[in-house]
């Protein structure tokens, strides 16, 4: 069962349980912007070799710590949508304008955690920049199910410095939804080159999902058995979702309209005070 408690005005919360017990839990903060998993055009403000970083501004002055010994010179400007998987990225020098994602939220000490290799997650499959190839997910088990996908990737068309990785949702999907995810992901890409092209640095070219829409197209599975929440833009939301990846399992959305709160009706604070604390059992 998905749990989506979205009532608050100042966070959003996602728990997963199985028979009963949480399984996956996160929060999103309202009033924080979130940065992790967007994708900028930055500019490189300082190299500093001693510790094999750059430190790049890539939003509203906010500098986040690219480490210099990534090779994807996919990422830089010059390089986009000709480099070859393999080459060596050029030094990067003050004033480099480049792509980075951020792999960590900045801290109240450390900035954001950045990374130049680019990957943008869509439903079945993941984008990522330089690859030059597909792959299937390693929880994907069973040669015939491997076999099966693998005659379905080798049918579509892929551009030169972009792969693709079936994930773990994508088994037993057939060959239209592959194609459709792909060409899904393609579409956000040029968006994101063209908005690279056409922006200074910094500039945001792509955006990750809130909470709602990202925890359905991560985790949710035909495993599972409900998707409850008590939110009625947050039910918007994920039917929107469902209308377009599972419009046959609409009946699994429910919207929790009780009294007692939802995280409470399912016994779940405790546990998550459990896994918050400052010593976990």
């Amino acid at each position: 069962m998905m749990l989506i408690d979205g009532l608050h005005s100042e966070e959003n919360r996602v728990a997963i349980v199985a028979e009963g017990v949480l399984d996956y839990y996160e929060v999103e903060n309202q009033r924080k912007k979130a940065f992790k998993g967007n994708i900028y055009k930055g500019k490189v403000v300082n190299v500093a070799p001693a510790i094999e970083a750059a430190f790049v501004e890539f939003w509203g002055g906010r500098h986040g710590f690219l480490p210099l010994n990534e090779d994807c010179a996919g990422a830089l400007m010059d390089h986009l949508g000709t480099w070859n998987e393999g080459d060596k990225r050029p030094p990067l020098r003050s004033g480099t304008e480049l792509l980075v994602q951020v792999t960590k939220e900045e801290s109240s000490i450390k900035g954001a955690a950045l990374t130049s290799y680019i990957s943008i997650a869509g439903r079945y499959m993941v984008m990522m920049l330089g690859m030059k190839r597909y792959g299937i997910s390693k929880k994907i088990t069973g040669e015939k199910e491997r076999e099966r996908i693998r005659k379905h990737m080798e049918k579509l068309e892929y551009p030169e410095n972009l792969g693709f990785i079936v994930r773990t949702v994508g088994a037993a999907r057939p060959l239209k939804d592959l194609k459709a995810d792909l060409q899904n992901l393609l579409k956000l890409w040029d968006r994101t080159v063209a908005g690279a092209r056409q922006n200074k640095a910094p500039a945001l070219l792509y955006e990750e999902q809130d909470i709602v829409i990202r925890t359905l197209r991560d985790n949710y599975s035909a495993d599972v058995a409900e998707v409850m929440m008590n939110s009625e833009a947050a039910f918007r939301k994920a039917e929107a979702f469902f209308d377009v990846y599972y419009p046959k399992q609409k009946g699994k959305l429910k919207l929790y309209r009780q009294k007692r709160p939802l995280f409470a009706r399912f016994n779940l604070e405790e546990q998550v005070d459990r896994v918050t604390a400052r010593k976990v059992p």
